[in-house]
């Protein structure tokens, strides 16, 4: 049965809006059958619940939210709902998946700071210090029971913002390419953690259907909008003048 449109659009079909698209390419990542696919899709799920635009800012207008500023008041969101310490602990408590975010950690080639000093920008030295410190935090986040999630959060995205630019942009090879042992580290920690932070946020959309804590849709579902009629004059045709 077709859905049916709304007319107008509120906070409450957005937020409806923003849980069936993420919830569609979870599943989508659930039955993709490769490494690269299954994390293209997840982040996709990742995207369609964390994007957000202020009421009444354009793309034009340059005064939006960047995609790495929408990310991470997503995850401060994620944090700092009721049910968030318990899901997530259970996630970081999982020894496989901390050995998988070392795994990404630790892989330079997704290190942004790494292709500063491929291209010239910066001496690897000056580079590698905060390479290892940001191993480190992410680290005793993940595995000292200090349960710092957002520190956690912030630093395994970094990178995986990283290798979601090299597929999307062409930097990799399908299937026989250099970057297979990131796709698969990186898929890994996707399938664990993104569709906890989704439930994180679907309870809190079910709690309280008109919930603002996460923002505004940039293309929310509504009916189209009425077509002005062409207008046309007596010697016009559809190129032109005749």
């Amino acid at each position: 049965m077709k859905r049916k449109l709304p007319k107008k659009w509120s906070i409450i079909t957005e937020n409806e809006d923003r849980v069936r698209r993420a919830t569609s390419w979870l599943r989508k990542g659930k039955r993709a059958r490769s490494d690269i696919e299954r994390f293209l899709c997840l982040w996709i799920a990742l995207n369609a619940a964390y994007g957000y635009v202020a009421r009444g800012v354009s793309d034009e207008g340059g005064q939006g939210l960047t995609e790495k500023e929408q990310r991470e008041k997503f995850f401060k969101n994620i944090c700092k709902q009721k049910k968030s310490t318990k899901w997530l602990r259970k996630v970081f408590l999982d020894k496989e998946w901390a050995k998988t975010v070392d795994d990404v950690m630790n892989n330079e080639f997704i290190y942004e700071g790494y292709w500063d000093c491929v291209r010239g920008k910066k001496r690897r030295f000056e580079k590698r210090e905060i390479f290892e410190n940001q191993n480190e935090k992410v680290k005793s986040a993940v595995t000292s029971g200090s349960w710092v999630f957002l520190d956690a959060l912030r630093g395994v995205f970094e990178r995986l913002c990283v290798l979601r630019n090299q597929i999307v942009h062409g930097g990799v090879t399908v299937r026989n390419g250099v970057g297979g042992r990131q796709l698969r580290s990186g898929s890994r920690v996707m399938e664990k953690i993104v569709p906890v932070m989704l439930k994180i946020m679907k309870a809190d959309i079910g709690e309280d259907p008109g919930s603002e804590t996460w923002g505004h849709l940039r293309y929310p579902s509504h009916e189209p909008l009425p077509r002005r009629p062409l207008r046309t004059t007596r010697h016009s045709t559809l190129y032109g003048r005749s």
